[in-house]
């Protein structure tokens, strides 16, 4: 796997830590790009990939839905059970402990 053009996205979470992440944080929260190689910092463009509303823009409408489905998401997040994703290829696998500290801050904010 090469990391040429990789990019990562970066915000604060609630608690003012820095959240590093293969993905932007969901609608809402201002974050920024970061290029995997160089390690250079610069805002979200019309040509970065979005959020799971479709949007670079903070959302200013509060959803229910996705609210309560954070809320569900967050119980399960929180508990001692095993979290099963689907990874981008389609298969199933266990989230890792640093995956599942952003799902929780992830759910937080989306709360």
């Amino acid at each position: 796997m090469s990391i040429a053009g990789a990019k990562l996205y970066t915000w604060k979470n609630q608690a003012g830590e820095s959240v590093f992440s293969d993905r932007p944080p969901v609608s809402g929260i201002a974050y920024e790009v970061v290029d995997a190689v160089s390690g250079s910092r610069r805002a979200p463009s019309a040509g970065d990939e979005t959020s799971e509303s479709g949007s670079v823009e903070a959302s200013k409408n509060i959803d229910p839905i996705l609210c309560e489905k954070a809320q569900m998401n967050l119980i399960a997040l929180q508990s001692e059970s095993t979290v099963v994703v689907r990874g981008d290829d389609g298969a199933s696998r266990e989230l890792t402990g640093a995956e599942r500290e952003i799902a929780k801050q992830t759910a937080q904010a989306q709360i």
